[in-house]
């Protein structure tokens, strides 16, 4: 799964806009969404901005499995 696809997906899941994330990154919603279509890389400052909004360092957000988001959510759920 890349990186934007685990973006996504949590932005999804934690019912983030992509507004949301736009103000945070300090840029249009335009262009957080040509960022979620692959058609604009994400630098390493951008992408820590991201996983501070999911609570996660970058290099977690890097390699964090679709497996490992289900079974902390099914942790979340069962506390």
């Amino acid at each position: 799964m890349k990186i934007i696809e685990k973006v996504k997906f949590l932005r999804e899941l934690n019912n983030y806009t992509q507004e949301y994330l736009a103000e945070l990154l300090n840029i249009s919603a335009n262009g957080y969404g040509r960022i979620e279509r692959g058609e604009v890389r994400v630098d390493i400052e951008r992408l820590g901005i991201i996983s501070k909004a999911f609570d996660l360092k970058p290099s977690e957000l890097i390699d964090l499995e679709l497996h490992e988001i289900v079974k902390k959510l099914k942790g979340c759920k069962e506390n």
